[in-house]
């Protein structure tokens, strides 16, 4: 029997485990979007402060207390009643904005309130900075008055009498007590009178010669005379007040000083005497003319008018002013 060879064994190669490489991901870029230069991705931020983009009449709403929002919605309305006249606001102006806003209240004739009250604030706004003697047309009937019911806005005047009594209530408030008397003797405007401070050059006083100056309405330069009397309760204030250099300021810390201060004096005025600010200012028209017999060009020099029509509202005489002058000058001497 034959024996075969054995046959030698190969060794077995060791397998090492093979690393399995991790697929390499190919980032890809975005392609960048083409923008043309002309649009804008941001807003434009102005460098001019906030109160510079208000209209003259906003400004003119805000010092006199109005809400953001009235100052914001009257705003529009002003843009609305320009562009619809093209800037030319006179009376017939006035009157056909209203009329022909309320016709379009769904084909009936209605009073808007919210129009009425934007037009009241634009007239006194035109008549107190642009000289202008517009007024506030009456509702009678259906419908707005036209042509032939056109009369001057009456005013409620305040007699001397009624300032008097304001001012025995408030002896004890040295501060407001000098700034009524300071209103009514001068006919300053309310925003004149919290400016009134010692610049060195626009603003100042002289208690000697009994003379304050200042910058005024239409950035006019005014000068006033006050009584022997304002000018020592003016000099006694000034060495009691905290701030000497503006002393009618009412304001606390933080905000606008002038506006802060103008909506506390108006508040004090309307819930203690029923007035405003500015009806002091027509008290003191109204006593020249009925009490003391200063023609109209004296009057007009004194409230620092421009033009001679603003003054005509202190020669409308009343009925009752009639008869008692009657009763004082005529019939007493039967």
């Amino acid at each position: 029997m034959q024996i075969e060879p054995i046959k030698p064994v190969k060794p077995v190669q060791e397998v090492l485990p093979t690393t399995i490489s991790k697929p390499v991901v190919k980032k890809i870029k975005p392609k960048p979007t083409y923008k043309p230069k002309s649009v804008v991705t941001a807003p434009i931020q102005s460098n001019k402060p906030k109160d510079t983009l208000l209209s003259s009449f906003q400004k003119w709403l805000a010092l006199y207390g109005y809400s953001k929002n009235t100052v914001r919605q009257y705003g529009l309305a002003e843009l609305r009643l320009i562009s619809r006249y093209e800037g030319e606001i006179t009376q017939e102006t006035i009157n056909g904005f209203l009329i022909s806003l309320n016709d379009n209240q769904n084909g009936k004739k209605s009073d808007n309130p919210f129009y009425r009250g934007f037009i009241k604030a634009y007239v006194d706004y035109c008549n107190e900075t642009k000289n202008t003697s517009l007024h506030l047309v009456k509702r009678r009937g259906k419908g707005l008055s036209g042509d032939g019911d056109d009369k001057k806005k009456s005013i409620k005047f305040i007699e001397r009498q009624e300032v008097d009594t304001m001012l025995d209530q408030l002896k004890e408030d040295s501060q407001l007590y000098l700034m009524i008397r300071l209103l009514f003797e001068t006919g300053l405007r309310a925003f004149e009178l919290f400016n009134i401070r010692i610049d060195g050059k626009n603003w100042g006083w002289n208690l000697d010669t009994r003379f304050i100056w200042g910058i005024g309405k239409g950035n006019k330069r005014f000068e006033v005379k006050i009584s022997k009397k304002t000018a020592n309760l003016m000099e006694l204030w000034l060495t009691k007040c905290n701030n000497p250099d503006q002393p009618f300021l009412l304001y606390k810390s933080g905000g606008d000083p002038y506006k802060s201060s103008y909506e506390k004096f108006y508040r004090i005025l309307k819930d203690s005497f029923g007035i405003t600010p500015h009806q002091l200012r027509h008290a003191l028209g109204h006593h020249l003319r009925v009490d003391k017999n200063f023609d109209i060009e004296q009057i007009r020099k004194v409230l620092r008018h421009s033009d001679i029509k603003t003054t005509q509202i202190y020669v409308v005489a009343t009925k009752e002013e009639v008869y008692d002058k009657m009763d004082r000058e005529i019939f007493d001497n039967d």
